[in-house]
């Protein structure tokens, strides 16, 4: 009995030390949670952000993947076959130069698309007579053809700009090379407005022999400096209302 009772006694000691032990462990686990969820608290933005996502992804496996937002995906779908906006001053230079193809090919006339404007050439000796201003009958069809398809484009301003040689002339109607270039000028610009061009979107300027293309010195240069300039200006951004002025 002394022996048996003796073994009870020392079973009885290893369960409480055992329960002991179990009970500790479980203490150990809640503190060690409690630092971890300190630790979580204490991380900044974009890692508890990490941090958090990591999480759900380890809970969410096996799920099934949630289905894209239709709209989003379409939205974000931008177009790559757009064709660029057409080059409107480009379209211009094609159809004068179109319209007027026969002049172009006898050497009266020449079509340049310059980056500032668009230019229209003609020689003097087509448009008129020595030493008058009156346009010559045999023009008047390039020049209306000219007028037709400016009148598309309403929003560009038209230079006609007259040039004479360095020969004085000196009459009672045109006592200099200036008043020439001028008058010429201006007889192109009537004949666009009575071909529905509107006045306001037309210039008239003379500038006499200052800006030749060629040497005075011989016929054949004098007669490249007496020409019409015809210059279409790029269309000017619309003004904002009630904008102030400087």
């Amino acid at each position: 009995m002394t022996r048996r009772r003796r073994n009870r006694r020392q079973d009885d000691d290893t369960d409480s030390a055992e329960r002991w032990l179990v009970s500790y462990a479980d203490f150990i686990t809640l503190l060690f949670a409690f630092f971890v969820v300190m630790y979580a608290l204490s991380l900044q933005g974009g890692q508890y952000q990490d941090l958090s996502e990591s999480f759900d992804q380890a809970t969410s496996k096996g799920k099934a993947p949630a289905k894209p937002d239709s709209q989003a995906s379409s939205a974000a779908v931008a177009p790559t076959d757009a064709p660029p906006p057409p080059d409107e001053m480009q379209q211009i230079a094609e159809q004068l130069a179109k319209r007027l193809a026969i002049t172009l090919q006898q050497g009266a006339a020449q079509v340049r698309h310059l980056p500032q404007a668009i230019h229209i050439d003609f020689d003097a000796g087509i448009l008129f007579p020595p030493a008058e201003a009156n346009l010559s009958p045999s023009v008047l069809q390039a020049l209306r053809s000219v007028a037709d398809v400016l009148q598309a484009y309403p929003q560009h301003t038209i230079q006609v700009v007259g040039h004479t040689d360095t020969l004085d002339i000196r009459s009672a109607q045109y006592p200099s090379n200036w008043e020439l270039s001028a008058a010429r000028a201006s007889s192109v610009v009537r004949l666009f407005v009575e071909s529905g061009i509107a006045d306001r979107r037309l210039v008239a300027i003379g500038r006499g022999a200052t800006q030749p293309v060629a040497s005075n010195a011989d016929p054949e240069g004098r007669l490249r400096n007496r020409r019409v300039e015809i210059q279409i200006l790029p269309a000017s951004p619309p003004t904002t209302a009630g904008a102030s002025v400087p």
